[in-house]
């Protein structure tokens, strides 16, 4: 009786921690994807309002801004292509896009605020 519970419940685990499992996988997919697209976008505004001038903006691209836009557009664009669960570095490589994002607020004057919700 106790061996035919037993493998009731391992069999009940097994399914139902597949699909919490990947419930739990697409959630922080998503999150993920937002975070790095947002990364994008955000280099891509800043560098269009800094190379094409827009109204209202007195910050300008030096030389500085720019290695630093620069390096933060290569990281994006090594972490897209690497992006997959077995590469080792995707922890790391997010940290270094996270330090970098943040130097470039400081590097613009731009006020950086992380929100934990996404708003449309």
């Amino acid at each position: 009786m106790m061996n035919k519970g037993y493998k009731e419940g391992m069999a009940h685990g097994r399914t139902s921690g597949l699909s919490e499992g990947r419930e739990l996988g697409l959630k922080k997919g998503f999150e993920l994807g937002s975070e790095i697209g947002y990364y994008v976008a955000w280099v891509q505004m800043w560098r269009q309002i800094l190379t094409n001038g827009q109204a209202g903006s007195t910050t300008t691209m030096q030389p500085r801004i720019g290695k630093t836009m620069d390096k933060l557009d290569r990281l994006l664009t090594e972490y897209i292509s690497h992006m997959a669960p077995s590469y080792e570095r995707l922890g790391d490589d997010l940290e270094d896009i996270r330090r970098h994002y943040k130097m470039l607020c400081n590097q613009l004057g731009v006020v950086h605020k992380k929100e934990d919700t996404l708003a449309f």
